[in-house]
Formats: C-alpha cells, sequence, structure tokens
C-alpha cells in the first residue's frame, strides 16, 4: 500500500504474475538448437508436467523428475541432495506424493546416472521424452458458441482443432 500524505489518498500497488506460454511446438523438439529457445520449452513443459497437466506414469515420472533436477542443479552431489532435498524440489508432479520413500529413491538413483550430463544436454533429453506425453503442446481453451452452448477449444502443433 503506498499512501501520499499531501492528498491523503491511499494507492493500493496490484502485483500480477504473467505467465508465458508457448503456444506452437514443432513436431520434433530435439531439433531445436538456440539454448534460449531449449531453456522455454523446457520451463514450459517441465510446469506441465509439475502441475499434472501432462500424465505420466510412475517410471516416467521418475526419469522427468531426474532430468529437472540435473537441468536445475547440476550434477548430482550426495551431500548435497539427499532425499529431502529431492522432496523440497519442485519437479515431482502433483498428483505422486512426495512421502513415497521407493519414488524418492529411485529418482535419486536416475539423478545419479545423469552426473556429467550438461544442463541443456539434459533439457534435451526431457524435451525428447516428454513430447511423446498424451497432451505435450495441446492447449485447451474453453468458450460457447451463439446459443451459449459449451464448448473447448484445442489447440496442437498444428493448429486448432
Amino acid at each position: 500500500v503506498v499512501s501520499t500524505q499531501s492528498t491523503g489518498k491511499k494507492w493500493v500497488e496490484v502485483v500480477k504474475v504473467l505467465d508465458f506460454k508457448i503456444r506452437f511446438f514443432p513436431p520434433d523438439l530435439t531439433r531445436i538448437s538456440d539454448d534460449n529457445i531449449i531453456n522455454a520449452y523446457f520451463t514450459h513443459i517441465r510446469d506441465d508436467v509439475v502441475k499434472g497437466n501432462l500424465m505420466t506414469d510412475p517410471s516416467t515420472a521418475v526419469t522427468l523428475c531426474a532430468l529437472i533436477l540435473q537441468a536445475d542443479s547440476g550434477n548430482y552431489d550426495p551431500m548435497v541432495h539427499d532425499a529431502d532435498f529431492i522432496r523440497q524440489a519442485d519437479c515431482l508432479p502433483s498428483r505422486y506424493s512426495k512421502n513415497n520413500s521407493s519414488m524418492i529413491d529411485s529418482i535419486v538413483m536416475e539423478y545419479e546416472k545423469l552426473s556429467g550430463t550438461r544442463p541443456v544436454e539434459a533439457m534435451v533429453e526431457f524435451l525428447d521424452r516428454s513430447q511423446s506425453l498424451h497432451d505435450c503442446g495441446v492447449d485447451y481453451y474453453p468458450t460457447k458458441d451463439k446459443s451459449v452452448l459449451r464448448l473447448t477449444l484445442v489447440q496442437d502443433m498444428t493448429g486448432s482443432l
């Protein structure tokens, strides 16, 4: 809240968080060569995976989480990247419990195997694995027609459906 003494009026600062999304996906995300564009796609799809917008089986969730950790935190260090670190990291899809010890252990093992992988390489591998997920690159928009019938407009990499 900001106030001015001369006028006695109070102004409220409104903070808005902008969530930029990528609208168009190429057929093969692994062919992107610019690191900044790779990072943009990685960030977008990572958020969709973590929020549960893209469904994953447990094995894929473990692999994607390990790739996120490698891209974001670098090489595995047992003194730093323990089970508590994994639980607090924002990498596991929301539908899975962060208290599932066997899943956390699997993530640690996968993460350890990725040591030596550069962050951008982990991002490309993440994109390669995630682009096969069912709704990757698909956006849903609720809409209505003239008779107020509710419809959903679906957009994928080829355009609107």
